[in-house]
């Protein structure tokens, strides 16, 4: 967005109360033994694992007694709201179970405290154990939605949103120019940087990133905002894909080619994948074919074959059968499968 208009878009303001918590199930297995060894540890400890992106990282630390007794404690970094708990344990000798209740206590143990299993007496000091452990935990969940999708972030991570978001619109202390045609857009090297392209230009003495000045040709500067948004966002909500012919899809994958953002390609694919029908479904499997989009792809053939008879009175069919013969080829390869 160009440094005139910065200011024109107030941010939506989100507030504490909207936040919800949904449930995360987490499965680990861990091999470990013979008992000997573990009874001679006074504790030891899990590699680290992540239970999800709230959860920077976990272990579980097991203390084994005579008796024989096994003790598992989960030890986390955390952000705010998140206790994970065992749901359950199960503990085998030779894939056989042989403990999968918490016998010493009449509920789950709860975050810090320790989940205790009592083991049969007739386990031998040589045997080694299998631990399946089955944890929960939940997310505090911000939902947004845009009008391509539902996005679900957390609290955290929506603070940096909203950072971002601020940077974006008012641009505080921009540190490159870019001007593309008739536009200006101020903006952030360390943003654009999320693009290959524009980390190798500012990682090295080229004019632009001495002069901190980019000019990019033969780019509509519409389609360059919807790319600079994604950059900052991670947000394309200007796509609507209603017609036949849609350019803004065409020249922003393009464009995300260019600046080999697989990320936004891939964003873009799923939204072509979500409004295929009978007048797009060509084009969008040319756009996949062009630039390699597998799923698509597959997803534009697929409803091709399922749709044929529509399909190929359309005059985007008939121009395929002219220009693209190798696709036509390919179709006619699955219709025979």
């Amino acid at each position: 967005m160009s440094k005139d208009n910065a200011k024109c878009t107030t941010p939506v303001i989100y507030i504490q109360q909207n936040i919800k918590f949904e449930t995360v199930i987490t499965n680990n297995v861990c091999k470990i033994g013979p008992l000997k060894a573990l009874l001679s540890q006074f504790r030891i400890r899990t590699p680290i694992f992540y239970l999800n992106s709230c959860v920077r990282s976990c272990q579980i630390a097991m203390r084994w007694e005579r008796g024989p007794i096994a003790r598992f404690r989960l030890i986390c970094e955390l952000e705010d709201n998140i206790e994970p708990v065992f749901q359950k344990i199960i503990i085998k000798i030779n894939s056989f179970m042989i403990c999968d209740t918490f016998t010493l206590k009449t509920e789950r143990p709860e975050y810090f405290e320790w989940a205790t299993c009592i083991l049969p007496t007739d386990i031998k000091d040589s045997d080694s154990f299998e631990i399946h452990f089955t944890m929960e935990h939940s997310i505090p969940i911000i939902k947004r939605n845009t009008m391509n999708s539902s996005i679900k972030i957390t609290p955290k991570k929506f603070e940096l949103y909203e950072r971002l978001k601020t940077m974006y619109y008012d641009k505080p202390c921009p540190d490159v120019k870019i001007n593309v045609g008739y536009k200006e857009f101020l903006a952030h090297k360390s943003i654009l940087s999320r693009s290959p392209v524009f980390a190798a230009m500012f990682s090295h003495e080229m004019l632009e990133n001495r002069e901190n000045t980019v000019e990019i040709k033969e780019v509509d500067p519409n389609v360059f905002e919807i790319l600079l948004k994604f950059l900052y966002l991670g947000e394309v909500d200007e796509i609507k894909v209603t017609d036949s012919k849609n350019d803004l899809l065409f020249e922003l994958m393009k464009v995300a080619d260019i600046y080999q953002m697989e990320d936004l390609k891939t964003k873009l694919a799923y939204i072509a994948t979500t409004t295929i029908n009978i007048s797009n479904v060509v084009n969008h499997l040319i756009l996949a074919d062009k630039y390699n989009i597998l799923d698509l792809k597959k997803s534009t053939m697929l409803f091709i074959q399922k749709n044929h008879a529509k399909v190929k009175d359309t005059k985007s069919y008939e121009n395929m059968i002219q220009k693209c013969p190798t696709l036509m080829r390919e179709i006619l390869c699955l219709s025979k499968e």
